[in-house]
């Protein structure tokens, strides 16, 4: 890594070279100084906002909405409540200090925590630093009733827990096998807190004695995790992506409470405006920008436009604001082609950043009224970060439109969600294409199914060791394939249109400037003198015999497929009301990197009615297991073509290898129309070629190549979120 980085700059002008290596060393020796101070003193600081109440923009969802999913409500809160969490495979755990867990896939961690026995002062002292343990002593006190303080630091799958005490540069993960970061980096996302508030608003109305439980769990968990992770310190402030996310989610959170009337104490609400800036600080001092970035940096910048919208006008939090503004025009013709698809070639990475990018446009948009002043009179010089702040006059975003952004801008969020909405099956889940570590920025109202404990054990094989919750036999589990959600919120702000859902509802009561532009779709025209016959003939001659597949479509009409073509992501689709067939064909992701790719050039997934056919398996894991990971990303594991247990692209098991994919495929598609496509890719080092045509009721694939093998039917192990994994028959 070091003589790669030495080899870069040999080939670099010689001051620019010497100016790069200047910064950094200033970069580590300013790190190197914070982490000594915060080391000696205290890492959190008392910021004066000159009594400033936090800004208000989201309004709570109807209670219209809320009575229609009372059950759901009502039960998933109480859930959260006694601290149960169901997160990234886990099944619903309860989540405490000196709690007992399953281990994962043979590996189990036992680590001395200290068991919280209603003394706070001895409880804190073990838990923080000593510089910190003032501070988080006054905080911790402020927790009220019987609560049980939750252990943000441990993987609750494999019990693994990372030292609360250590500076958050010197954190690792990924160095032993079974444990996982991404859990506790999960939970303290916080992303249950909607939750909290739904219930307090149901409560208020039809249930007023249970009200003050659901506040007063959020205002506990809120203090408790303040109290236990001083900034800097511990793997909750590890990634910046998840700093960010969580401070949304809080505000978010905030917001909806105030909205129904709740006032906060001076107290509580100074705790939480102090942490709010410690967040934005982080996040403005770790940015996890580069030539290549992904959704990470679209977390950051989401984070700071939450953080700087909420918070009080000040020379920084102006610079914060525009900053946040002028890097989200960037990055959305950075990260999501002109066909509207992300440049991570994943479908559920393109949910995450659509996500992003949908909520802080909205925010955008109510921030420019409340905050115009700030926005122009922001001083640009101050910012002293990469990427740079330009001046007001040379910002893409503009204060006297409505919209804020340019059109450009909207076009591109319209076209996103044009893709999302393309990929969804006739089963209503989408295509699961490249990874998927379940990530999402809100949760505002996720999808679940009631389902019996038993069945659910008996389904995943990850839930093998999993006791359940006593005296409990149904459960919620939440169904993460969908984008309904998000194609729902950008559909009303381009249309109006409405569902019942509480997370359209707070859309709906909170913003009310659609934006109302003309864009078209994708839908693939057909070129002229092209027939896929012709392909067959000419192909046929050139490779002699091909392999041969033929699938039943019956129940079909051809004569109503619609083809739909992302040529920037590599997906073609052929789909109507009953028919989905997607075709994987095309660059590697992240602009070459392939942080998210898999290897499934020529892939194809198929679906008739509910019934899937041909599947993509998912991700399961990442850094917990990486021969699973590999597997999971493997060719033999998609149906595409194979030779002699051959790999596309290299697959390596370091840390680094487990997020990239060196493009050795050249994937390329010739033919794409409603009867069928034709594409190739020369990872094998000889060119192969797939052709697949649909003839009445029947969709026949034709593959060539030297010394390729047929594919034989058998069970197909299945993940339909992180963690989880099943067989399919």
């Amino acid at each position: 890594m070091i003589l790669e980085k030495l080899q870069k700059l040999h080939r670099r002008p010689v001051k620019e070279a010497l100016s790069s290596i200047h910064s950094a060393i200033l970069r580590r020796l300013h790190k190197k100084h914070i982490r000594i101070n915060h080391i000696l003193f205290p890492s959190y600081k008392q910021y004066h906002f000159n009594n400033h109440k936090l800004c208000n923009y989201f309004s709570p969802p109807s209670i219209d909405s809320l009575m229609s999913n009372k059950d759901l409500i009502l039960d998933v809160a109480i859930l959260y409540c006694n601290h149960y969490f169901d997160l990234l495979g886990s099944g619903w755990v309860n989540v405490k200090h000196g709690m007992d867990v399953s281990g994962f896939e043979g590996h189990k961690y036992n680590f001395e925590t200290p068991v919280y026995n209603f003394n706070k002062d001895k409880f804190i002292k073990k838990i923080v630093n000593k510089a910190n343990y003032s501070t988080s002593k006054k905080i911790f006190n402020l927790i009220s009733g019987n609560y049980i303080p939750i252990d943000w630091h441990i993987d609750f799958k494999s019990g693994f827990r990372w030292d609360q005490k250590q500076w958050y540069t010197n954190i690792k993960y990924g160095h032993l096998p079974g444990i996982d970061v991404k859990v506790p980096w999960e939970l303290s996302r916080m992303q249950h807190l909607p939750f909290f508030a739904y219930a307090y608003a149901y409560a208020i109305t039809k249930d007023s004695n249970n009200a003050e439980r659901y506040l007063l769990e959020f205002k506990n968990q809120i203090l408790d995790f303040i109290a236990q992770n001083p900034p800097n310190f511990g793997v909750n402030w590890k990634c910046a992506m998840d700093v960010g996310i969580r401070v949304s989610n809080w505000l978010l959170t905030y917001d909806l409470f105030t909205g129904l009337g709740v006032k906060f104490e001076d107290t509580f609400s100074e705790i939480l405006i102090n942490s709010v800036y410690d967040h934005g600080k982080f996040i403005i001092n770790n940015l996890e920008w580069g030539q290549i970035r992904n959704n990470h940096y679209l977390a950051n910048i989401a984070g700071l436009l939450f953080t700087s919208a909420y918070l009080a006008p000040s020379n920084e939090t102006d610079t914060w604001l525009a900053f946040a503004l002028q890097e989200l025009v960037n990055e959305m013709s950075f990260q999501f082609h002109e066909d509207g698809s992300n440049f991570e070639a994943s479908t559920n990475y393109h949910r995450l950043s659509l996500e992003i990018m949908t909520y802080s446009s909205i925010l955008g948009v109510l921030v420019k009224d409340k905050r115009k002043e700030s926005l122009l009179n922001y001083n640009f010089k101050i910012h002293k970060k990469v990427p740079s702040l330009l001046a007001l006059n040379k910002q893409q975003f503009n204060l006297d439109n409505m919209f804020l952004f340019p059109n450009s801008y909207w076009e591109r969020l319209y076209k996103a969600a044009y893709f999302s909405k393309t990929i969804v099956k006739s089963d209503g889940l989408v295509a699961q294409i490249g990874d998927n570590d379940s990530g999402r920025f809100f949760k505002l109202w996720p999808v679940y199914e009631n389902v019996e404990y038993q069945s659910l054990k008996n389904k995943y094989l990850n839930l093998k060791e999993y006791d359940g919750i006593k005296n409990r036999t149904h459960y919620w589990n939440e169904i993460f394939l969908v984008h309904s959600h998000i194609i729902d919120v950008i559909g009303y702000i381009f249309s109006g249109k409405l569902n019942e859902s509480p997370e359209l509802s707070v859309i709906q009561n909170s913003f009310s400037t659609l934006v109302r532009l003309n864009f078209s779709s994708n839908s693939v025209k057909p070129k002229e003198n092209e027939r896929l016959d012709v392909w067959i003939d000419k192909v046929n001659s050139e490779f002699g015999t091909p392999i041969v597949y033929k699938f039943e479509i019956s129940n079909t009409s051809a004569k109503l497929i619609l083809a739909h073509s992302f040529p920037d992501f590599g997906l073609y689709i052929l789909k109507n009301e009953n028919f989905f067939l997607s075709f994987k064909c095309g660059p590697i992701g992240t602009k070459g990197l392939g942080g998210h790719d898999h290897n499934d050039q020529l892939s194809l997934i198929l679906s008739v009615g509910n019934k899937n056919i041909l599947v993509d398996p998912g991700t399961y894991v990442y850094t917990s297991s990486t021969e699973k990971r590999n597997f999971f990303r493997s060719t033999f594991q998609h149906f595409t073509i194979f030779q002699d247990k051959k790999e596309q692209n290299d697959l390596s098991s370091s840390m680094e290898g487990l997020f990239a994919l060196k493009d050795r495929t050249q994937s390329k598609c010739l033919y794409f129309n409603k009867d069928g496509f034709v594409g190739y890719h020369i990872g094998f080092g000889d060119k192969v070629i797939r052709i697949g045509q649909i003839i009445d009721d029947q969709l026949i694939i034709y593959d060539y190549g030297k010394n390729i093998q047929q594919k034989k039917e058998s069970n197909i192990l299945f993940s339909d979120a992180y963690g989880r994994i099943f067989l399919i028959n």
